[in-house]
């Protein structure tokens, strides 16, 4: 029999595992009856476990493959202890509960759709106990929370969020703190954002007659993915009279490159609320946009530019070598994943990915190029509000309060800012009134925050000359952003 249940298996791997393991085969008791037949309902009483915290990167793909083929939540990019939970419940006897501590990611991201769905349709989460940002386990960072399953439909969902602290929480702990209950009919494979029936109220009411951020917009788009950038983002070193000096991490060295093919470049920390910080590091973009559309300059085009083919050269093996990278010999200096680059040139907003509130900043002239997740870009379209008026809109309170809810949390009082969490804020479209006055409070706050950050900067460049030393290297020296709240005693 043990022969057979595994003859059903092997032929989806290429090496045989050293054992398999069938419930029904380990525990007949809990699944047959005294002669042999299938128990109608039949299963464990309870099951308690930890699973894999195993990220889908690194599932073995043939695994990988075995779970979607075998498990419905074995979704998109998925992680392995879905599909633990999903046979977890498989498992149970007619009334049966499950418990299992497992990350709370699956709430609200993507892969989690399919498990949501299940439980949803089974009425099967009788309890959520969500630890936020707690570290509950040493030796990494893991946001998790206890899932409280049962075989049997329920109609309430108790949750309960426990308050960050420093510390595991004791169990009476958990049993003191602050619950609400949710009708289980309100869940589906959309995220789960379980909320007081208060903060319901005014979800209900910031989100009534509101269109998504990606419906009145024209595009939410990715940064760019170089495969190398540590070749193509160097540092920015000033105008020279045969060029831009610029500092590159990959040559350890400063060295002259064209400025035409340069652009500023916006990472995560560069983007502020209402304004970019003054940018640091510049791109190597060797493309040319023709008809609205970039290509990869010519090897002859690139000798148009003999600085930076001199030094693309000099890094060609790197670059030929990249994972999913070139695929001809004259195109081995090309980012590995095309993007709509040309649309970086267009005027849009950047929102850092990972932030500890929602902050918008505008690229007003356009091309600012975006890097890689690390910023995602939202383009205003035509016959939806412009720039100025979204950036009012979305550096307001209100939809901070609405993504702060309803985005993924990450460490120390972050969230996850990507498309996912940033497409479905709601937007009230305003009146022209209404906009006018919108677009003028963003557009005098964006030059009032242009001005105090070009000030931090100029402080700062004066503090390093002062001091002969590069202050990136001192410790905390991200708190000199906060210099005139320091005061003197405070810098030093």
């Amino acid at each position: 029999l043990e022969q057979f249940a595994n003859s059903t298996i092997e032929p989806s791997f290429s090496e045989t595992p050293e054992a398999y393991f069938h419930w029904e085969i380990e525990f007949p008791e809990v699944f047959f009856d005294e002669h042999g037949e299938l128990i109608p309902g039949g299963g464990f009483d309870a099951i308690v476990g930890n699973p894999p915290y195993v990220r889908n990167q690194e599932v073995q793909p043939e695994v990988a493959a075995w779970c979607r083929n075998k498990y419905r939540t074995a979704f998109r990019r998925f992680d392995l202890y879905v599909v633990f939970i999903e046979r977890g419940l498989d498992l149970l006897k007619s009334g049966g509960q499950l418990g299992f501590i497992v990350p709370n990611k699956f709430m609200k991201l993507d892969f989690g759709e399919r498990l949501r769905q299940l439980l949803s349709e089974r009425s099967a989460v009788r309890e959520i106990v969500d630890f936020g940002d707690i570290q509950v386990f040493d030796g990494g960072v893991n946001y998790t929370c206890i899932l409280s399953l049962v075989s049997s439909r329920i109609e309430s969902i108790k949750y309960v969020r426990l308050p960050s602290q420093d510390h595991t929480p004791l169990p009476a702990e958990i049993d003191r703190a602050k619950s609400e209950r949710f009708d289980a009919s309100t869940l589906s494979g959309d995220p789960w954002i379980l909320l007081s029936t208060s903060e319901r109220t005014v979800w209900n009411q910031i989100h009534d007659g509101a269109d998504s951020l990606d419906s009145c917009t024209k595009e939410i788009l990715q940064g760019l993915i170089t495969g190398a950038d540590q070749i193509f983002i160097v540092e920015d070193k000033g105008q020279a009279p045969e060029g831009r000096r610029v500092y590159s991490h990959a040559s350890e060295c400063e060295l002259m490159l064209e400025p035409e093919l340069l652009h500023p470049l916006s990472s995560g920390p560069d983007v502020d609320r209402w304004a970019m910080k003054p940018l640091t590091n510049l791109l190597l973009f060797p493309y040319r946009e023709e008809e609205g559309t970039m290509r990869l300059l010519s090897p002859n085009e690139l000798q148009e530019y003999p600085l930076a083919a001199q030094y693309l050269h000099a890094h060609h093996e790197t670059l030929a070598a990249r994972a999913n990278g070139p695929t001809q010999d004259d195109d081995w200096y090309r980012f590995v994943r095309p993007r709509v680059w040309d649309l970086h040139n267009s005027p849009k907003l950047g929102v850092a990915a990972t932030v500890t509130n929602l902050e918008v900043a505008p690229d007003a002239p356009g091309g600012m190029f975006f890097h890689n997740v690390r910023v995602h870009g939202i383009l205003p379209s035509e016959d939806g509000p412009d720039l100025w008026t979204l950036l009012a809109l979305l550096n307001s309170r209100t939809l901070d309060w609405v993504f702060r809810r309803s985005a993924a949390e990450l460490a120390n009082g972050h969230f996850q800012a990507n498309r996912q969490f940033i497409a479905p804020l709601p937007i009230k479209l305003p009146t022209t009134d209404q906009a006018e006055v919108l677009g003028t409070l963003g557009r005098e706050i964006h030059h009032a925050t242009v001005a105090v950050n070009t000030e931090k900067s100029e402080f700062k460049a004066w503090l390093e000359s002062q001091l002969q030393v590069d202050l990136s290297m001192l410790r905390r020296h991200t708190h000199l952003d906060r210099y005139p709240d320091l005061g003197l005693n405070g810098i030093l």
